[in-house]
Order: C-alpha cells, then sequence, then structure tokens
C-alpha cells in the first residue's frame, strides 16, 4: 500500500502547510510541513475565508494562489519538469507542474489548465491534498492526477522533463521551492501519494 501512512487525512479535513520562506538559510524553514491550522494568522485570510484547521474560499484570498501537483503515468512513475534558463527566480530547477490560478477558477480547473499549457498532457481524477503558505502571502495548493500518455510537449518556461520514481524525486536537485515543499512532505510520512490508493472524491 502506497499513501501517506502516518499522515492525517486530507481528505477528511484540509491541513494548512506552515510559512515556507523563499531564503535558503535552513534555520528559517519550519520545521514540519504536516500541521493542523489551529488559527488564521492574519485578518486579511480571516476575512478571505480561512478558518481553523482547513483553507476555503481559496479564489477570494489575498495574495497569489498557485496549484502544483503530482502527475503519475500508467507506471506510477511522477512527472517533473525543469525551469527554463531565463527563469528569473528558481532557473533550471526541477519543479512539479503547475502554477497561478485565475480569478473564478476552481483548483481542477486551474491545474489541468497549467499542465496542459505546461506539458500538453491531459489528466484527470484530480485531488487537492495539501496547501502551504508562502512567506509572500500567496498560498500553494498541492494535488495529485493520473494520465494515459508518457507524451510531453513543454512551454517555453520549462527546457527538459523527466518521469522518475518516488526514491528519484527524494533526492532530486536542484529543486524549485514547490518541490522541495514535496520531497519534505514525503520524508516526513515516508511514502509518496500512488494516485491509485486515494479514493476518488
Amino acid at each position: 500500500m502506497s499513501i501517506l501512512d502516518e499522515a492525517p487525512s486530507t481528505l477528511r479535513s484540509r491541513y494548512l502547510l506552515p510559512s515556507i520562506r523563499r531564503e535558503r538559510n535552513p534555520s528559517r524553514r519550519r520545521q514540519s510541513l504536516w500541521q493542523r491550522s489551529t488559527e488564521a494568522k492574519s485578518s486579511s485570510r480571516s476575512s478571505a475565508g480561512l478558518r481553523p484547521g482547513h483553507f476555503a474560499k481559496w479564489d477570494k484570498l489575498p495574495g497569489r494562489v498557485a496549484v502544483h501537483g503530482l502527475i503519475f503515468n500508467k507506471d506510477n512513475k511522477i512527472l517533473v519538469l525543469k525551469r527554463s534558463e531565463t527563469d528569473l527566480d528558481e532557473a533550471n530547477c526541477w519543479d512539479p507542474p503547475g502554477g497561478g490560478l485565475k480569478i473564478g477558477e476552481n483548483i481542477e480547473n486551474g491545474f489541468l489548465r497549467e499542465l496542459s499549457e505546461e506539458t500538453g498532457i491531459f489528466a484527470k481524477n484530480v485531488v487537492v491534498l495539501a496547501a502551504h503558505e508562502v512567506d509572500d502571502g500567496s498560498l500553494g495548493l498541492f494535488a495529485k492526477a493520473e494520465t494515459e500518455s508518457d507524451k510531453v510537449t513543454l512551454s517555453e518556461e520549462h527546457n527538459d522533463f523527466k518521469w522518475i520514481s518516488e526514491e528519484e524525486l527524494l533526492t532530486l536537485k536542484p529543486a524549485s521551492l514547490h518541490l522541495r515543499a514535496l520531497q519534505e512532505l514525503f520524508v516526513i510520512t515516508r511514502r509518496v501519494i500512488a494516485y491509485k490508493d486515494i479514493p476518488k472524491i
């Protein structure tokens, strides 16, 4: 069974991951990814609909909302993309597919749109797993989905891709902010989330 054995069920309740800082100083990093949001930490988040123990109304949060995710192929391999050399923040870093949601766009549609734009892949069975808050006020969501296709057509945002195993994902470098969060999540839980083990919702 390949599932998050020790993590709380994100299908029954929504979890907010502690703040992720863009600085690479380990002393400023959060200690644990899995942590229930016990309080709305700012008036803007509270007024936007963020409540203890879950996240809600993500399309009305004050900062940018993005969704990145795990795309599994029929061999249970995970797709990662390499950011272009012209990327201003994380050039040549490996990154999970995804991007920012448009105003009024729901998570599933936004994730599938970003995936199609970046890779040409059409996926199904999208499940939202968790979220992490970046120190600039933006919110990053994690999702997972499955695809029957291995054919990838890259956009100008990326210059390479590969399908990798869980073990390869855990050690892949250089890693983007979102990929580092996923890596830490897997280390903590010691299991990767396989789409076939999660009930469809």
